[in-house]
């Protein structure tokens, strides 16, 4: 049950935060509740063990720091994805491809 709830947590986070609606502080705060979340995580594995619930929800938090940090790089609005910080449609679009380099430096700061 316990991993079911922060599925559900994890769900609503990044609902409320890298939605359709997003802004610069809001994705940072979120990554900060990831990253918060993955250590919890990552102290449950260590201290109960390996279990597939517990595997899943840390492969679902991974993903959902990626995405957000993905949504942290795009700096303006487009498409259906809307930045409240950053209204304005740029010309051409910037390269939102996460690459090894850019996840380095996420894991880096958080």
């Amino acid at each position: 049950e316990d991993v079911a709830a922060k599925k559900k947590y994890l769900q609503n986070l990044m609902w409320n935060n890298t939605g359709i609606v997003r802004q610069g502080l809001e994705l940072n705060l979120c990554l900060e509740e990831l990253e918060q979340m993955k250590q919890d995580v990552e102290r449950e594995l260590s201290e109960e063990g390996i279990s597939k619930e517990w595997m899943e929800l840390l492969n679902m938090i991974e993903t959902a720091r990626l995405i957000t940090y993905s949504a942290q790089l795009r700096t303006e609005s487009r498409g259906c994805h809307y930045r409240k910080d950053y209204p304005q449609k740029e010309i051409s679009a910037l390269n939102t491809l996460v690459n090894k380099f850019q996840l380095e430096k996420l894991y880096d700061t958080i």
